[in-house]
């Protein structure tokens, strides 16, 4: 049996699709029968069903179970997808508490976002959400737009681009860039543009946009550099710069925490570099959701400067205000104002 025919959805059974689901995702007729409290004739004669309405075998009996045809295999993704978020949608009851909750909140960010937001984040969800999680996942940013799609993720953090059709985002702050050394470094007290790019380097490239940034800024001078060390990631340069005589440019989000700990020093660099803008971005899918909703706003609220507060003050000090802490429930999920639809 081969398919031969496009399936009209309007007269598909779709309880027909929870079997599907469920045998694709046990490989067994009983199990899937399990899952789904049948017996396992009814089973049997669904998945007769199932075959007649795409014109296609979808599973074949094998030595390690019922194993779904490459048509099966076309179909899956966009089923399994469509029913992971109506689960997600129907899990959650509209008048979602925080206190009470028990719900993941899956979040995707690189390594250097981690250091920025995790420990005051970490620190409001103890308060606010004492039995809820955050799970974190790292992924190449080419692949966060599928991840939010899919539902492997719902909302991301980060330098994130702009414009895809489908997708919200919310500005949080725009982030600088310093020179890090350690504390006795040489050039702590006179660092000139000669004395930067005649220095020794260690270079952040990608995923990490600070190279990129450096050569815009610095054009052909950038060359005079004598990188000594390149690395993709942020997280290790501080400990080689502390017992170096390196110089990095990083995010002063990094360089202050390394700097707060007696790690490194930070100077201002002798060039104007680009700042970036770091966001929330999240699917439509999502938009309206209670609990999402409730942790947009929240981060908005923990990481996005305030009217009359210097940005630097604001990061330094960055935690839940007694504000936040206090509200009632409905103003948590009322209140997510300053978003924009990609």
């Amino acid at each position: 049996m081969t398919s031969m025919h496009a399936v009209d959805i309007n007269r598909l059974d779709l309880n027909l699709l929870r079997v599907f689901v469920s045998l694709y995702e046990t490989r067994s007729v009983t199990l899937a029968a399990e899952r789904l409290g049948l017996r396992q004739s009814s089973m049997s004669h669904s998945l007769g069903r199932l075959r007649t309405a795409f014109g296609d075998p979808l599973f074949v009996r094998s030595t390690v179970g019922m194993q779904p045809t490459p048509y099966a295999q076309k179909i899956a993704a966009p089923i399994l997808s469509a029913f992971k978020a109506l689960d997600a949608t129907l899990a959650e009851p509209d008048d979602f508490d925080p206190a009470l909750s028990t719900k993941v909140f899956d979040l995707v960010m690189t390594d250097v976002c981690e250091l920025m937001f995790l420990p005051a984040l970490v620190a409001f969800f103890s308060k606010a959400a004492p039995t809820a999680r955050l799970v974190i996942h790292q992924m190449s940013r080419s692949n966060y737009r599928s991840a939010l799609e899919d539902g492997s993720v719902n909302l991301a953090l980060g330098q994130l681009p702009e414009g895809h059709s489908g997708f919200y985002q919310r500005h949080l702050f725009d982030e600088t860039f310093a020179c890090a050394m350690r504390p006795d470094h040489p050039l702590r007290e006179n660092l000139t543009l000669e004395a930067f790019l005649g220095a020794e380097h260690a270079a952040i490239g990608s995923p990490a946009t600070c190279e990129v940034l450096l050569k815009r800024t610095l054009g052909q001078r950038a060359q005079e550099r004598n990188i000594r060390l390149h690395v993709p990631h942020y997280m290790v340069v501080p400990f080689v710069v502390a017992q170096s005589d390196l110089l990095a440019v990083l995010p002063r989000t990094v360089s202050r925490t390394y700097q707060q700990e007696g790690l490194l020093i930070e100077r201002p660099l002798p060039f104007d570099m680009q700042t970036v803008v770091t966001r929330q971005f999240w699917h439509e899918r999502t938009h309206n959701d209670p609990a999402w909703k409730w942790l947009r706003m929240a981060i908005a609220e923990l990481f996005s400067p305030r009217p009359g507060v210097p940005r630097d003050a604001e990061h330094a000090a960055v935690g839940p205000s007694t504000e936040l802490l206090a509200r009632g429930r409905s103003a948590m999920i009322n209140r997510d104002g300053g978003e924009a639809h990609a």
